[in-house]
């Protein structure tokens, strides 16, 4: 029975209006792959290269019922028929195609580089297998059954005369190609379920598929013996000395190994201008494609075999359902393209603030212009940071330290004046860090005050003495801490804070008793603060023993050599060491609310 006017009209529109959003999903692929440099891992090449081939898939789609209505033999229901015999099926084989790249990913070691040189390979197998038949199907034509393109009702496509056709040429190479594809997946869900029970990690990983490789990279491998029922799995850290920047390229390599049966897992790191895809949505991006292709291909199936069994068989919302859902995989492939991708390249670009360190972070350093503070302002920007060193009283040591970190290292440097136990002071270094930096990530308070005294001297220091201990040590870390903090909970990554304490906040020692008692409180307040202040900002603490920094060396020589003797070490802490750790807890970013000693053993706790 054909169909009534009213009803071509609405499966027309229907048609369309499935078809323009399917065509804005393709252009959206094509479009973000050139635009963004994220979304070009091998993955994503091959789906921009199919967008070209859905793309005349849904023009043929957006003629919809205008085919049929044209007549068999005209240019458009022909037209129509070509393109919705080729490209469909082209489509399918892309999908395939991607499987196989997982496939050679997790048992054949393929990396990024080798998987982007089957590129060519696919496309040309493809286009030769689908273009064929799709152009020689134009020239067949008989008496009885009329050309071999004609009308389906919805469209043009193998008509109803040449349904056993269809079947053969179309949907059979498409569930066959679907069952394979099937098959590949079962595969490596089994090898990865395998490799999971052995390596845990896999499960939450952060393991990147580029687009091409590089020398200079940093490798992982693990090795995993089948053999062994333990948990733990040693990791072999590899870096190139001259990798400026780390380069990530991943093998998942399964391999045997000396008459073993042990699994190796290697996972090397990335170039910057390379598209990030962890591990999860490597499988997972393919995976969701070819269940779209699942789903569409269902019920087209259903409603081609029904005619073929009853050829009086016709149901209008079997075609409605088939319109809507043959001509809608562009949109949702276009919808998985930018969400799985985009959520990919978060997850990436929190594992590159990692591995990079602290390359492009803004740093403020408070008592930044000497001692440890300018040896800190110095390692941060050796990691690529910019750096605002905030100074008392020398200014020219401050602009010394700045002009030797700028050139040394090309970040930007600021100075700003400011006593660290003044809250209008500490108001003005933070917005003055942020203003001129261009934003505030890190924050190491490191701003102290003392006098060196009888430590049992209870009139050694006076009042005001008292008072300006706890203004610097305790009060000044709070003050930078909350004009911080509205920053550090804008920032995507949040922000650090970190507190230069001391050994003598946990043993009855240093300078005076009100810098110990202060130091002491200052370490509780950074509790306090990582407790309660969300979960945005990392707060911890760094206790040096006796550092013999400038300020360091005015002790007498007896409590330094008391200091040694009384040190498991038997020596006071490096400087250098001590500002290595700033950077480490910086870099950390599960830990919070800790306080890390670094004195030789002079306050084992």
């Amino acid at each position: 029975m054909p169909l009534t006017d009213e009803q071509s009209r609405i499966l027309g529109i229907v048609e369309r209006i499935s078809s323009v959003l399917s065509i804005i999903g393709v252009l959206t692929i094509i479009i973000t792959f050139f635009a963004s440099q994220h979304f070009r891992n091998p993955t994503h090449r091959l789906i921009f290269i199919n967008a070209f081939y859905n793309l005349f898939d849904f023009i043929g789609t957006m003629i919809a019922v205008d085919g049929p209505k044209a007549g068999n033999a005209s240019a458009l229901c022909q037209f129509q028929g070509f393109c919705l015999q080729m490209f469909p099926l082209a489509d399918v084989l892309f999908t395939l195609a991607t499987a196989c790249n997982v496939l050679l990913v997790v048992f054949y070691q393929y990396d990024a580089e080798s998987l982007r040189k089957l590129e060519v390979y696919y496309t040309g197998v493809i286009t030769f297998l689908v273009g064929v038949p799709a152009i020689v199907f134009f020239f067949i034509r008989s008496a009885e059954k009329g050309p071999f393109y004609g009308s389906v009702d919805l469209w043009c496509s193998i008509s109803h005369e040449w349904v056993l056709f269809r079947i053969i040429f179309y949907y059979g190479p498409i569930w066959f190609i679907i069952t394979i594809i099937t098959i590949i997946y079962c595969l490596v869900g089994i090898k990865i379920f395998n490799l999971k029970r052995k390596f845990k990690s896999i499960c939450k990983d952060h393991i990147v598929l580029t687009s091409k490789t590089s020398n200079n990279a940093i490798s992982v491998t693990v090795q995993v013996d089948s053999h062994s029922q333990s948990q733990s799995h040693p990791l072999n850290l590899v870096r190139s000395r001259d990798a400026k920047e780390p380069s990530i390229q991943t093998v998942i390599s399964p391999s045997a190994t000396h008459q073993s049966s042990d699994s190796s897992l290697t996972l090397i790191q990335k170039l910057p201008d390379q598209s990030p895809m962890l591990l999860r949505q490597y499988l997972l991006m393919p995976v969701l494609f070819f269940l779209i292709l699942l789903a569409t291909w269902v019920v087209p199936t259903i409603n081609r075999v029904s005619s073929f069994v009853n050829p009086k068989f016709q149901s209008y919302g079997l075609m409605i359902a088939v319109g809507a859902m043959g001509s809608l995989r562009g949109f949702w492939n276009g919808v998985l393209f930018i969400a799985i991708g985009l959520k990919g390249w978060k997850r990436q670009r929190d594992l590159d603030r990692r591995l990079v360190g602290s390359k492009g972070r803004n740093v403020l350093v408070t008592g930044g212009s000497r001692g440890l503070g300018a040896l800190v302002a110095r390692k941060f920007a050796s990691e690529g940071s910019n750096v605002a060193i905030n100074y008392v009283s020398n200014r020219d040591a401050a602009e010394k330290v700045a002009a030797e970190i700028e050139a040394e290292y090309k970040v930007k440097t600021v100075i700003v004046q400011g006593d660290g136990g003044v809250e209008s002071d500490c108001v003005k270094v933070v917005k003055t860090a942020i203003d001129q930096l261009g934003g505030l990530d890190i924050v190491i308070s490191n701003a102290g005050w003392t006098k060196i005294t009888a430590f049992g001297d209870l009139d050694a220091m006076t009042d005001e003495d008292w008072d300006k201990c706890w203004s610097t040590n305790v009060k000044g870390n709070l003050y930078l801490f909350r004009v911080a903090l509205p920053t550090f909970n804008t920032n995507p990554e949040g922000g650090v804070f970190i507190i230069t304490s001391s050994t003598a906040a946990v043993t009855v020692s240093g300078s005076s008793l009100p810098y110990s008692v202060t130091k002491a409180a200052g370490l509780h307040l950074m509790k306090c603060l990582a407790q309660t202040q969300g979960s945005k900002v990392r707060v911890n603490a760094v206790l040096p023993g006796l550092l013999l920094t400038e300020w360091g060396q005015r002790f007498p020589p007896e409590k330094i050599k008391g200091y040694e003797d009384k040190a498991v070490l038997k020596k006071t802490p490096e400087v250098e060491d001590t500002a290595d750790l700033y950077i480490m807890i910086a870099k950390n970013t599960s830990m919070t609310g800790q306080s890390l000693q670094i004195d030789c053993g002079f306050a084992i706790k």
